[in-house]
């Protein structure tokens, strides 16, 4: 289990949509969950990464995109984008979905969840930290039991809005999260930097490797 922790705007969903098309050039099967955004939303961002586009110019290169589809159906991989953006999804509604798209004949090779925050606990709580938690290892469960990876995403408190390394110190009532999750990468991008299009990318945690590992990424 991996999650990608930003502040809000900070580009979690677009690096959630960047890393699920570098799986499908690599010729996987991926599953895309979308909490917030629309399918149609969602599927242009993925057809900016597949093409190499600029988003806010996708729609003016239709035949090239078409194209570069096609060469990526020959990969033997497949996408297959779910929008449940009405509110109380639960890990047994991911669950029911996967198994149905089992059934269809569609097993995945990663799966995306964008994002965790979003989601709603099985059962109830009276802490919020605890009700996180609760949902991540439910996202770690489904993990093991499809011996996949799954990538998701969370926000930071507001105190990292600003900041160019985001760390624990920005997770507040979250570290039950990153307690759960194998890997964790925290995603900044203060007001400096989205005006020059760069963002830091570090490695919060990793629970099989080195972490504190802080990349300067151009978006």
């Amino acid at each position: 289990l991996a999650v990608v922790i930003a502040p809000p705007g900070g580009g979690k969903s677009m690096a959630l949509v960047k890393f699920a098309s570098t799986a499908l050039l690599q010729g996987k099967r991926v599953v895309y969950y979308t909490l917030e955004l629309s399918e149609e939303v969602v599927g242009q961002r993925f057809d900016a990464c597949i093409g190499n586009i600029m988003l806010k110019y996708v729609w003016d290169y239709p035949e090239y995109i078409t194209e570069k589809l096609g060469e990526l159906a020959q990969l033997g991989g497949g996408l297959k984008i779910k929008e449940f953006t009405e509110g109380g999804v639960t890990i047994n509604t991911i669950k029911a979905h996967l198994k149905t798209l089992e059934i269809g004949g569609f097993v995945p090779d990663i799966i995306f969840i964008d994002y965790l925050g979003l989601m709603k606990p099985i059962g109830s709580y009276a802490e919020k930290r605890h009700a996180l938690t609760d949902i991540a290892e439910g996202l770690r469960n489904i993990a093991n039991n499809y011996q996949v990876p799954v990538w998701t995403a969370h926000q930071t408190n507001r105190a990292a809005i600003q900041e160019e390394r985001i760390n624990t110190a920005h997770i507040g009532e979250s570290l039950g999260i990153i307690a759960t999750v194998d890997l964790a990468l925290g995603l900044g991008r203060p007001d400096e930097m989205k005006e020059e299009h760069r963002a830091m990318l570090g490695i919060i945690k990793n629970r099989l490797g080195q972490d504190g590992v802080y990349r300067l990424m151009i978006f």
